[in-house]
């Protein structure tokens, strides 16, 4: 039994060290989504990272015009205070500048960001005044590929 039993592992081991050995890529296959451009950073990071500067952008500066053409045709929104759900591009813009006409955006930033992933997202603090008082809200923004872009999907005021 115990000669058996040597025998045996004495053919895998064998079999083992024969084994075919896998061949290195030296050059991983191009995704069309991670292309490079001129930058050096992956050509889908660029542009959600340039949407989300133009967010930030309109958002402390209270001007949704800044990022108001990139609004899907549904977007699901969320304004605390306001309405929720989805609605058309139009409505979104007319309802976040009814929002920022009485809140005064002092201060934001996005401070979590994810632009690698097939939903790219960011979320962040805003400080703003309203009724002479300083508040703050959460803004969280998604994102969706549309005709080898991105468009804003989500936009949530919390």
């Amino acid at each position: 039994m115990k000669l058996f039993l040597c025998m045996v592992l004495v053919v895998i081991v064998a079999q083992g060290s024969s084994g075919q050995i896998r061949p290195r890529i030296k050059e991983p296959r191009t995704n069309s989504l991670l292309d490079k451009h001129q930058g050096g950073e992956p050509k889908q990071a660029a542009d959600v990272k340039a949407l989300f500067e133009a967010v930030e952008r309109g958002v402390v500066g209270g001007n949704i015009a800044a990022f108001a053409g990139h609004f899907g045709k549904q977007v699901s929104l969320n304004v605390s205070g306001s309405e929720s759900g989805f609605v058309s591009a139009s409505q979104a813009v007319s309802i976040l500048q009814n929002y920022f006409s009485s809140r005064k955006p002092t201060q934001f930033t996005f401070t979590r960001w994810n632009d690698s992933s097939a939903s790219p997202y960011a979320t962040g603090r805003m400080t703003f005044t309203h009724r002479g008082s300083k508040q703050f809200a959460q803004v969280y923004v998604s994102l969706a590929p549309q005709d080898g872009g991105w468009i804003i999907s989500q936009f949530n005021i919390y």
